[in-house]
């Protein structure tokens, strides 16, 4: 099971690059390893994000961790302060999608400093015929979201030597 796409109502993620400054040829100069430089662009990856006017709200994404134990994966999504009416989780095509879709803010609030914000967002996993889509279950407490994904039993066959003649 692998995480396949990530993205929000305003935009993509995933960005991690910090921005910096740049050469001749638009790289930002950063080096990894002797003499290597990384080819982020001019101003990092997230500085792609920033240009095209996303907005810092854009890099927000809701952080999961993926268990795997005998029978099951165990997705974990932490969503503190989320309404769970929410949520929407679907299989297609043999791919988990959760979305979250935000009420909209009202503008009569005036705040002075504002940390906090809950946008929609929406992770894709695909789930690669491991999962039994019609037994997935998930519940949400105290500000996380657990799915519990079992495995299909028919997928998980152990591997098998193959002689060449």
């Amino acid at each position: 099971m692998t995480s396949t796409n990530e993205k929000e109502a305003s935009g993509p993620t995933g960005a991690t690059g910090q921005g910096s400054s740049t050469g001749s040829d638009g790289r930002c100069g950063r080096r990894y390893g002797p003499g290597t430089a990384h080819g982020c662009g001019a101003r990092g990856q997230a500085g792609r994000y920033w240009a095209a006017g996303a907005g810092p709200w854009a890099l927000r994404r809701a952080p999961v961790n993926i268990e795997e134990t005998g029978d099951a994966f165990i997705i974990v999504m932490f969503a503190a302060g989320l309404d769970k009416s929410a949520f929407q989780i679907s299989v297609k095509d043999d791919v988990l999608t959760i979305r979250y879709h935000a009420a909209e803010a009202s503008n009569s609030r005036r705040f002075t400093r504002r940390e906090m914000q809950h946008d929609s967002f929406e992770r894709e996993f695909a789930l690669n015929g491991k999962v039994s889509a019609q037994a997935i279950d998930a519940h949400y407490d105290n500000g996380v979201l657990k799915l519990r994904l079992p495995k299909n039993p028919d997928a998980m066959q152990p591997a098998r030597n193959v002689t060449v003649q």
